[in-house]
């Protein structure tokens, strides 16, 4: 048997033999722990874009099987993983704070932008500033409605695809049509109209 034929006959044997050869790996991790996380550590060092593409690829392969585990193993631990949660908060809290406040700008943006363009506008008065806009009901009934939903108001729009019948306003906008109705915006801007087209027509 020369070179190529024994390197044929090894891979052919490692095919039909391949339970046997994980329960002997297996077998050898239980007995050499210590002496098998050095070696797999070394390798992982040496080999970091192999590594990395391997791993990319065996996710790839396995998404499904690695969700089923994941759903399992926070159903089996739950308390566990909460207290986990708690510990790093309490540990990492102006951190936290910061994430979260980002998160709910980013989430803000992105249903102001869904409901008026890029950069997001009042409808009625043309205000930008992003601290003054807010998300108003076309149809009225927007207390009731963030009663009801229990949640922020830009989670929900996220939630259910952002649905029609809501607009971006400024706030100032916003409470006056609260309060009025209307908004003097609405007005001024027919008062410019008028105004524009007298002066166009001289």
């Amino acid at each position: 048997m020369n070179q190529i034929e024994y390197k044929n006959y090894q891979m052919e044997w490692r095919k039909k033999n391949k339970d046997y050869i994980k329960k002997c790996r297996h077998q050898y991790y239980l007995m050499n722990k210590n002496k098998a996380r050095e070696q797999s550590l070394k390798w992982k060092k040496n080999n970091k874009k192999r590594y990395k593409k391997l791993m990319v690829d065996w996710i790839e392969r396995n998404r499904e099987k690695l969700r089923l585990y994941h759903q399992e193993y926070r159903k089996r631990n739950k308390d566990k993983l909460f207290q986990i949660g708690q510990r790093y908060r309490e540990k990492n809290k102006n951190r936290e704070l910061l994430r979260h406040r980002n998160e709910r700008q980013q989430i803000k943006l992105i249903a102001l932008i869904k409901y008026s363009k890029n950069p997001p506008e009042c409808i009625c008065c043309g205000e930008k500033e992003l601290s003054f806009l807010t998300i108003d009901h076309i149809r009225g009934g927007g207390t009731r409605h963030r009663k009801n939903i229990k949640t922020g108001i830009y989670r929900w729009l996220k939630k259910m695809n952002y649905p029609r019948g809501y607009r971006v306003l400024c706030m100032n906008c916003n409470f006056a049509i609260g309060i009025f109705g209307f908004c003097p915006h609405q007005n001024l801007n027919l008062k410019r109209r008028a105004k524009n087209e007298i002066i166009k027509n001289k």
